[in-house]
């Protein structure tokens, strides 16, 4: 979906109906969205706002390749495919990059999205110029910049059903002639929409989220810019709580709670504690450099994350396993150089080095009686505890060049060589003052050899364009990824490494403006294959289910992605977007049915948390209510079909398709100094899981969670600007 990102000049004003101009920087210099020969879908600040998109994981309700996962660990997938697992040694698939500042392993509290310019997302593998690898895409977020000169304040808050409290506000400030400072916060709370029965208990699922950050812009010379950044976000509750989708033999258990397990029950019955306590925050310096027309960018940056959260994982009012706490800490320092040549020559190119050192430490505590009927006759506790550590130092050269033949036949070309040395660690124990050892859930005590992994690899980006006019472009690429090897953390049984994915990507590509400039059109076709595509499945092991990850053979993805906008009038905006994706594993054994000991060859079968077609829709309607007030009606819809929730082929982990639809109407003011609208999101109150799995620890026990945005909420919005 194209959003707007500037205005288009002159040429807009002489033709008020077009389109305006959408600048990206997916090649780390600004370019119209027309001259970039890479599959890219940009959502700006407008379209964010229209579409109340508070957090990263909503964007995929605006973008067509783009979904969130919220299990088994919270991901990010483009046409499909992420990284999906427990194993914090593993890398991501999609890399989230903030200002120029690739997050790595670090999962933000809430991703929060506020005081934003634009999204833009990279379909495909990616590396040759975001400092760290991603095999699947990027997420390029680029936050508010600064203004010199100018003092602005401005707010927006939003209030509705289940005490939804949204709130924003940004400062201004210039700081003498050269200097500007930008200063964005916000805060996010909303009451669970699930409740517990057990005893009475209220609702679950209570949240709230808040950050702040602080952009300083110093033009130190003519020819040096400083752009230093620092943020915090905390994160207090969450959707950390799951309902019974399927109990089996223990739905007498349930059912005497008041609670009837299926695809739409939003209530529960736990015995056990819930919640979580996040907190991320990081600085970050860019120095750009310029040396006649070459341009020097220098980005340092450094990231802590911390979690604790404790969860009763069997979703039943037994002990069957009511303690799963975990406690880990994650730091994070990059540091990227890269050297810019002129733009419009006929050989440009952008040359760069970079390096990442990644730690984390963790220790999880699980107990409970695990459903067994002779510890439950015997009032003992199974236990196990783990110890993890993890460092991952990477370093690499990368570039990429264009070399323009003629004015319209043009020649990409990429390469990264990057080295890998991974050192992970656990050792397994006993809490005695929660439980015992027992077989199987409690793997061998003692510390466990160390693994060390360390790998080299050249990957690279070859590419052919052509111009036939200034606003049509035929591209075709070939790309060979590469994402590191990882290793089964905690309490697995899988191979102790995990081998690298290697992703090999075709992608053939026409991007275009119609009918003067009022319809913009990017239409991608592509074939991907990954080798040795790293996810997680379930394994039974001594009678017990754990999550493991590993290798499948490859992953085959073909598909084509559209992203089209349009403005029929001056006073109707659209933009849509579609992707058709199939998505099929290459030879990968997993379990036939989760918990269960029968063994499937999933070959061919799609792709987890992947549907075939998802469809986004949006736009605006505005009319003239007096010479200095405007209403408007904007509307957001998506559908998705179909999707499996595991590797499993088991019926019981499919995902039916939803679609979505929000909607507002309001008024606002000249120049947007302040604005009041109704919004509704999820108009029909659709219920649809955000996860959905098999408990590893009772087979035919199911169960689903829920996210914010699975039910209907009305309300209000009131902005302003001074």
């Amino acid at each position: 979906m194209i959003a707007i990102a500037v205005s288009a000049g002159a040429a807009q004003a002489a033709e008020p109906v077009a389109l305006e101009e959408v600048i990206v920087t997916a090649q780390k210099r600004e370019q119209r969205l027309l001259d970039v020969p890479v599959a890219v879908t940009v959502v700006g600040a407008a379209q964010i706002d229209r579409g109340a998109i508070t957090n990263v994981g909503e964007l995929q309700y605006a973008v067509p390749t783009l979904s969130f996962n919220a299990g088994p660990s919270t991901s990010y997938s483009i046409r499909g495919v992420g990284t999906n697992t427990y194993t914090r040694s593993a890398e991501n698939g999609v890399a989230v990059v903030v200002d120029g500042v690739v997050q790595g392993q670090l999962v933000p509290p809430s991703g929060a999205l506020f005081d934003v310019q634009r999204v833009e997302v990279l379909s495909g593998p990616q590396g040759m110029l975001f400092g760290k690898n991603a095999s699947a895409g990027v997420i390029n977020i680029v936050t508010a910049e600064p203004r010199m000169g100018l003092t602005e304040f401005s707010g927006r808050v939003d209030l509705g059903e289940a005490n939804l409290q949204t709130y924003r506000g940004v400062a201004n400030l210039p700081i003498g002639d050269s200097a500007a400072l930008r200063i964005s916060a916000f805060s996010d709370s909303q009451d669970g929409r699930t409740r517990n029965l057990y005893k009475g208990g209220g609702t679950v699922g209570d949240y709230t989220n808040l950050g702040v950050r602080a952009r300083l812009l110093w033009d130190a010379t003519e020819n040096i810019s400083v752009n230093l950044i620092a943020d915090y976000e905390k994160d207090h509750g969450g959707n950390s709580v799951w309902t019974s989708l399927s109990a089996g033999g223990l739905t007498p258990l349930l059912t005497a709670c008041g609670v009837t397990p299926g695809p739409e029950n939003t209530k529960l019955c736990i015995d056990g504690g819930f919640g979580r306590r996040i907190e991320s925050y990081g600085v970050s310096a860019q120095v750009d450099w310029s040396i006649g027309d070459y341009t020097v960018t220098s980005i340092t940056a450094d990231r802590q994350f911390s979690r604790y959260s404790n969860n009763d994982s069997d979703a039943l009012p037994i002990n069957a396993l009511n303690v799963n706490i975990s406690t880990d800490f994650d730091n994070q320092f990059s540091q990227e150089l890269r050297l810019a040549s002129p733009a419009g020559g006929r050989f440009e190119y952008v040359l760069g080095a970079y390096y990442y050192n990644y730690n984390y430490k963790a220790r999880t505590n699980q107990a409970g009686q695990l459903g067994n009927a002779t510890l439950m006759a015997l009032g003992l506790k199974a236990n196990r505890t783990n110890l993890s550590v993890v460092n991952q130092i990477s370093y690499a050269l990368f570039g990429q060049a264009t070399l323009n033949l003629t004015d319209q036949f043009a020649i990409v070309a990429g390469a990264r060589e990057t080295y890998d040395l991974l050192r992970t660690n656990n050792t397994i124990g006993v809490d005695p003052s929660q439980g015992i050892a027992i077989p199987g859930f409690t793997q061998p005590l003692g510390k466990k050899p160390t693994v060390r992994v360390a790998d080299d690899n050249f990957s690279y980006r070859i590419g052919l364009q052509y111009k036939p006019n200034t606003d049509t472009l035929i591209f075709a690429t070939y790309a060979k990824g590469y994402k590191g090897a990882a290793t089964n953390t905690g309490e697995t049984n899988g191979s102790p490494v995990i081998k690298p994915e290697i992703p090999i990507s075709i992608d053939v590509g026409l991007k275009t403006s119609l009918f003067d400039r009022r319809l913009m059109l990017d239409i991608t076709a592509y074939d991907q294959d990954f080798q040795d595509f790293q996810a997680q499945f379930y394994q039974r092991v001594d009678g017990f289910t754990t999550f493991v990850f590993g290798n499948a053979s490859h992953l085959y993805v073909r598909g084509v992605e559209v992203n089209a906008s349009g403005k029929p009038t001056a006073n109707l905006r659209l933009d849509g977007g579609v992707i058709y994706n199939d998505a099929t594993y290459g030879s990968f054994l997993v379990p036939c049915v989760a918990g269960a000991p029968a063994i499937c060859d999933v070959d061919g079968n799609q792709l987890a948390n992947a549907p075939k077609w998802k469809f986004v829709l949006s736009g605006e309607y505005t009319w003239d209510v007096s010479s200095d007030v405007q209403g408007y009606v904007q509307f957001a819809a998506n559908y998705r079909t179909d999707m499996q929730a595991s590797s499993s082929p088991d019926p019981k982990l499919q995902m039916d398709g939803y679609g979505l639809l929000d909607g507002r109407i309001g008024f606002r003011g000249a120049g947007d100094r302040w604005g009041a609208s109704v919004f509704v999101k999820n108009l029909f109150d659709e219920r649809f899981p955000a996860l959905v799995f098999g408990d590893p620890l009772i087979p035919g026990n199911y169960d689903q969670a829920f996210s914010p945005n699975s039910f209907r909420t009305i309300g209000v919005s009131l902005e302003g600007r001074f």
